[in-house]
């Protein structure tokens, strides 16, 4: 992933530094903001509550963490197309946690965070899924910009209606 990110940024603004999630090479308190994706929720219990010790630990008092939580209530759909449900054999077996929303709170809370955020992602992940589908294949055959902003637009505006089975959150919690 370092390999990437470096192909991929300006060396010169940023710093990539290799790390390990239960001991950080960072001093207490050393941290503004914590952004973490496709990484906390593949952990149990046991090793979240490690994580967010450490996380504590370098940020900042009223430091920020943001992260990605799957939803327990999200659609079947929505498992088996993102292969949640049940491994097939093209894919490993991979830990997924799904929390309920007032599971996620809960566990925040008691590691020391207070979750000022839940942002819904993916209300409709049927719907969008499908329909983004159709716009991409549009797009390939018609090579127009426009059905991509069209089909970001659209897309964003399924977010906005509340739904209690969207795919996951974007969590902004900050240090208690």
């Amino acid at each position: 992933m370092l390999q990437v990110a470096k192909e991929q940024l300006d060396n010169k603004k940023w710093k990539l530094i290799k790390g390990d999630a239960f001991k950080a090479p960072f001093e207490d308190n050393e941290i503004d903001v914590i952004t973490t994706f496709r990484f906390i929720r593949h952990f149990r219990k046991k090793d979240r509550v490690r994580i967010y010790k450490e996380i504590q630990r370098i940020l900042k008092p009223n430091g920020i963490l943001i992260f990605e939580a799957f939803n327990k209530e999200m659609g079947e759909y929505a498992k088996k197309a993102t292969g949640i449900s049940k491994p097939s054999a093209f894919t490993k077996p991979v830990y997924d946690e799904l929390w309920s929303r007032e599971g996620l709170i809960k566990e925040l809370d008691q590691a020391g965070f207070q979750v000022k955020k839940l942002y819904p992602v993916l209300n409709f992940f049927k719907c969008q899924h499908f329909f983004s589908r159709i716009s991409n294949k549009l797009s390939e055959i018609f090579h127009l910009n426009l059905i991509n902003w069209l089909t970001k637009w659209i897309l964003r505006f399924w977010d906005i209606i509340p739904t209690k089975t969207t795919h996951q959150w974007e969590v902004i919690a900050r240090k208690k």
